[in-house]
């Protein structure tokens, strides 16, 4: 089965020092024959499973194509139902893609609280 890489990228500030580092972009690789909103599902239930993150409501969290592009959620998806689906990549930060890195609005890693 052929992949492709998803970027998941975290904006914003931390309330909970547990959450510093946070904030930056992450990639997880996904089957290719997904539709779109079922990649991003993919991507996000992967870097959930591999990040903890003590308060969701700091981030905004969202998964984008190399190009930039933001995927489209699915309006109704059960978690983790199509995780064999694809695997968690790491945190790539600076070594996203130029138009991923463009939608960073934090710094990654994140200052200490």
């Amino acid at each position: 089965m052929s992949r492709e890489t998803i970027y998941v990228v975290v904006n914003g500030t931390p309330s909970e020092e547990d959450d510093a580092l946070i904030p930056g972009i992450y990639s997880a690789e996904v089957d290719t024959d997904l539709s779109p909103e079922e990649k991003a599902e993919v991507a996000l239930d992967h870097f959930h499973d591999n990040n903890g993150i003590a308060c969701l409501d700091d981030f905004d969290i969202s998964a984008h194509l190399a190009s930039g592009e933001e995927l489209p959620r699915m309006e109704t998806y059960q978690p983790n139902s199509l995780s064999a689906s694809g695997e968690y990549g790491e945190f790539v930060g600076d070594d996203a893609p130029a138009e991923v890195l463009k939608l960073r609005t934090s710094n990654d890693p994140a200052p200490s609280i």
